[in-house]
């Protein structure tokens, strides 16, 4: 292979290009020419990640300092297993939104999909010194800089923004973390006074491909003060493609309009924005997002606009409106969150908030946050399905509403005939992420993914797989025991039974075009803490990737197991058990001699899906215990 050329070396590395540190980096180590072909590639995205200045001017100095860069970790290892890390951690790489992504289900093959772990995971941090100069100076003495991602809990930094400028006007800004650009300056903090004028010519900047901002509330009681004033000015910039809007509290500072005011008639009239996607974040109840989308359209074009992410919180009409209006929409984002509960009960949906779905031109992809009917559903997929190359039917925590436990989660319960009936209406679907309620591997839930392979083009699939078995006419304890030992024999995963999900899918699929298939078990928070506990503990998450080479197992791997390593647990040993009560502790002795966390109990095969013996078996164990 030395004796290629170098322009054969080049189609080589870009056609290994989805897994550069699997195969480029030891192949960058073999020779001067193979490290000149695979550096353009391994280098190609310079992450620098810091806490403080005393890091961050030491990561500077390292990549300014050193003659050649090998390689920015060990190959053999894991990102995240960095010696000089004091709390090793899940690595965090995610931090675009789903409207903005070009693709649909690709990052939740990866990416923490229970919101139980969610607390383990680092956020992004502020950075509290604001010493950014060893950051500048590194910018400054970069050759090439296309595109810059901040992602530091700050107000984009002035420094920055002149550097960049100066050293690489046509480098692509994209700004993750929240803005303020609130201008009531005696509630502000006094690190961010000064900058909060300076920050809206920053926001205006050519350049600026992605920015999020606040969208601020005035005091509970009082009218809201919607973001008028700024988010014409934001949307003037000509090159802001990507926008994403965040509800803040009752308790958020006031705009001052007439600043506003003031700044937009400083501005040379010019072209406004052309949003590709455009993303309403918010905490619950916050909005109503529907207004705000109808009134941005007296100031921005949205005829263009691609993907959207909303929440349909108290007047679905707005968006049946704002549909006539967003002609070229293909992915629609939408969480069904109302805020009045229907005569019709907790278990209906809103029929306008169906409609406004209805009201929008055929979409290419569909993500669906609250539904709770497979009726709704399927009325849907009457405009949509045709179209679609992508759905996801997410199940949606209602926590904040403090819902009953029976309906903690909001998700259509779909059975077999409802899968096969989601197969004709969407023939050219690719990516499908569904909600199933376990029952125990019982031949009712093996038709459910017998007929999932029924979708002849799909190749990317996410299922979440609902664990908590509960009802309201739990009357003793003998009642709940029997529920609970039902929610544990559902929740527990192991590879064995990630592989014959999988087989049992691909086994009805006449093209074999499934290559990824995600398994996240969900429904440990319906319960109190220490049920919960042992609920999660049992339940694992895997990623099933068909093998390259044919005639082959499919891999699989867990996903997650760095939260063990950072609580410093094994399997087997449930967090907080010490503090349990007895009755507790025989709950979880009693799991763990009858379904051990590995699940190396004889495999029996039921209906083609492999689960253990003992969980086919279970009502002739001993009875649980009291």
């Amino acid at each position: 292979m030395e004796i290629l050329p170098i322009e054969i070396k080049w189609h080589i590395c870009r056609f290994v290009k989805a897994n550069p540190f699997g195969i480029l980096a030891p192949l960058s180590l073999t020779s001067r020419d193979w490290y000149d072909a695979t550096a353009p590639i391994l280098y190609e995205t310079l992450r620098v990640k810091f806490g403080d200045s005393v890091t961050l001017q030491k990561a500077v100095f390292e990549l300014k300092e050193g003659r050649h860069i090998v390689c920015l970790w060990n190959y053999s290892e894991k990102p995240w297993h960095q010696s000089n890390m004091i709390y090793r951690s899940m690595e965090l790489v995610h931090y675009g939104l789903p409207a903005s992504e070009n693709t649909f289900l690709k990052y939740c093959l990866k990416e923490c999909l229970d919101p139980e772990l969610w607390p383990y995971i680092p956020d992004f941090r502020h950075y509290q010194e604001e010493n950014w100069q060893p950051l500048v100076s590194l910018i400054a003495h970069l050759e090439h800089l296309s595109e810059l991602n901040f992602v530091v809990k700050n107000m984009y930094p002035p420094s920055l923004h002149q550097v960049l400028r100066q050293y690489h006007p046509e480098c692509r800004l994209n700004i993750w973390t929240f803005q303020g650009v609130n201008l009531d300056t005696p509630i502000l903090p006094r690190i961010q006074r000064p900058r909060a004028y300076e920050n809206l010519d920053i926001l205006c900047s050519s350049g600026l491909h992605t920015v999020a901002m606040d969208y601020f509330m005035d005091e509970a009681g009082r009218p809201w003060v919607h973001s008028d004033g700024i988010l014409p000015i934001v949307c003037m910039t000509p090159s802001l493609k990507h926008l994403n809007i965040r509800g803040r509290s009752s308790h958020s500072v006031t705009l001052l309009k007439s600043v506003g005011k003031e700044y937009t008639a400083t501005v040379k009239p010019g072209l406004a924005a052309c949003l590709v996607s455009l993303s309403f974040t918010s905490p619950a109840r916050c909005g109503p997002w529907e207004k705000t989308l109808l009134e941005m359209a007296s100031f921005v074009d949205l005829s263009r606009l691609r993907s959207l992410d909303i929440s349909i919180h108290s007047d679905p009409t707005l968006l049946m409106r704002a549909a006539s209006i967003l002609t070229s929409l293909e992915r629609l984002f939408l969480t069904m969150d109302p805020w009045m509960v229907r005569t019709a009960g907790q278990s209906a949906d809103d029929e306008d908030m169906i409609a406004a779905v209805q009201a929008f031109n055929p979409l290419k992809y569909l993500w669906l946050r609250g539904l709770q009917r497979s009726e709704s559903l399927h009325r849907i997929l009457i405009q949509h399905g045709g179209s679609l190359r992508g759905l996801a039917i997410e199940p949606w925590d209602t926590n904040h509403q403090n819902s009953m436990l029976s309906t903690r989660y909001k998700y259509p319960l779909l059975d077999s005939h409802d899968v096969t009936e989601l197969s004709g209406s969407c023939p050219n679907l690719q990516e499908l992420r569904l909600p199933i309620k376990r029952r125990g591997g019982r031949l009712c839930e093996c038709d459910i993914y017998n007929a999932i392979g029924q979708f002849p083009q799909l190749h990317t699939l996410v299922i979440n797989l609902g664990c908590y078995h509960w009802s309201n006419c739990l009357n003793s304890q003998n009642d709940w025991a029997a529920s609970f030992r039902d929610t544990l024999i559902n929740a527990a995963t192991d590879e064995g039974l990630a592989r014959g999900i999988w087989d049992l899918i691909v086994s009805k699929q006449s093209t074999q075009s499934l290559r990824h298939l995600r398994l996240v078990p969900f429904g440990a928070a319906v319960y109190s803490e220490e049920k919960s506990n042992a609920v999660w503990e049992v339940s694992r998450s895997f990623l099933v990737t068909r093998n390259t080479c044919t005639g082959q197992p499919p891999d699989v791997m867990e996903i997650g197991t760095e939260v063990w390593d950072l609580l410093g647990l094994s399997r087997g040993e449930i967090k907080g058990s010490e503090y349990w009560s007895s009755r507790a502790k025989k709950l979880a002795i009693w799991f763990l001699n009858h379904y051990s966390f590995s699940l190396r109990a004889q495999v029996a095969v039921f209906s083609g899906l492999h689960i253990p013996t003992e969980a086919l078996n279970y009502r002739q164990k001993p009875s649980f215990p009291q």
